[in-house]
């Protein structure tokens, strides 16, 4: 049997999903997946990127008894990877990972930012090009054209950017809050609101 993991990494948690496949079935994913921590690079750093990632694999092949030599294909999106030089390093990690933990000599991997992951698979199987606006806890927005070209904007983080984002319009709501308490602007209903529920 030989089985492929899709790994979503995030800011705040990274999902694994876990699928076997068969010539004649396809994948078959049954469910299988497994939960960790975050591995944005940007913010925990590349090496612990690889070692919150290795350990991750490495529960769900003890959870699901599979055989490292089984593991022939992995694909990882990860958030805080933007450009060239990262996907660089996340590819030289994932090598180590390989290695390391003795997977399939011929696996294929690949890596590529969470927001061009989320693109994809909000977009049917044989859709060439689509645009993704996220509006979150963070904001950004991501287009695919029919000749592979991708444009992105936004995705600066909360302290560049993430117009439109939970982040920032809580951070407004505050703001706001601090300027009527200062006696620099008039207090609104949500000034209340907040004030009440923060205690």
């Amino acid at each position: 049997m030989a089985y492929i993991i899709g790994i979503d990494g995030g800011g705040t948690k990274t999902t694994a999903l876990f699928s076997w496949c068969e010539s004649d079935l396809g994948y078959q994913s049954l469910n299988q997946r497994v939960v960790g921590e975050a591995i944005n690079p940007q913010l925990i750093g590349f090496a612990e990127m690889k070692g919150r990632l290795k350990r991750l694999i490495q529960k769900g092949m003890d959870t699901f008894s599979i055989p490292p030599e089984q593991v022939i294909g992995m694909s990882v999106g990860l958030a805080g990877v933007r450009h060239e030089e990262d996907h660089q390093k996340v590819q030289e990690k994932l090598r180590d990972i390989v290695l390391e933990l003795k997977l399939s000599e011929n696996i294929i991997f690949s890596s590529f930012s969470d927001v061009y992951v989320a693109l994809r698979g909000s977009l049917k199987p044989n859709d060439e090009a689509g645009i993704l606006v996220i509006s979150g806890t963070g904001s950004n927005a991501i287009g695919l054209t029919n000749n592979g070209e991708i444009y992105r904007s936004g995705g600066w983080g909360h302290i560049l950017g993430d117009e439109g984002s939970g982040y920032q319009i809580g951070l407004r709501a505050l703001n706001k809050i601090c300027r009527a308490y200062d006696l620099r602007d008039q207090p609104t209903l949500l000034s209340a609101m907040i004030i009440n529920q923060l205690e």
